[in-house]
């Protein structure tokens, strides 16, 4: 995998502190997100924008087989992951620009940021499915070309 980037937002870092006063309220939004995921067995689950790990929590507990990845970009977010969740994997990396490892089942994500970065994907297969619509060929092809260059990278 890519060497993850360091978010310029890292100087504006979140408080895990503050956030955690309203736990409760910010962890229904996953829990009806992961309610609709219908996943049974995955490999390898990343979290997306996953705070201070109480949506990662969720996702262990519902796929405890699975290897549970969080990313964010806040150093505290992940101070408090890592306390929460000592034997997961978190890694600190702006969404838009970090990729996941090949084997990933699952993106989850409930956060703008991890909702940025899906809608980038969204968008980018959007366009390929209307270049093909309209017979341009040559877009499609530097998109595959661009897709194995990536692919490539990340072997």
């Amino acid at each position: 995998m890519a060497e993850p980037s360091r978010s310029p937002r890292a100087a504006e870092d979140w408080s895990a502190a503050q956030y955690l006063k309203f736990e409760d309220e910010r962890t229904r939004p996953s829990r009806d997100l992961l309610a609709q995921v219908p996943l049974d067995a995955p490999r390898r689950v990343i979290d997306l924008g996953c705070g201070p790990g109480n949506s990662t929590e969720l996702l262990v507990e519902r796929f405890p087989s699975a290897e549970v990845i969080g990313v964010d970009s806040s150093p505290d977010m992940l101070r408090q992951a890592r306390e929460r969740l000592p034997r997961r994997k978190f890694i600190e990396a702006d969404l838009s620009t970090w990729t996941p490892e090949p084997g990933t089942d699952l993106l989850f994500g409930n956060s703008a940021d991890a909702a940025a970065a899906i809608g980038s994907i969204v968008e980018g297969l959007t366009q390929l499915r209307d270049a093909l619509e309209r017979g341009d060929r040559e877009y499609a092809r530097s998109f595959l070309r661009a897709a194995r260059s990536v692919r490539s990278e990340l072997s």
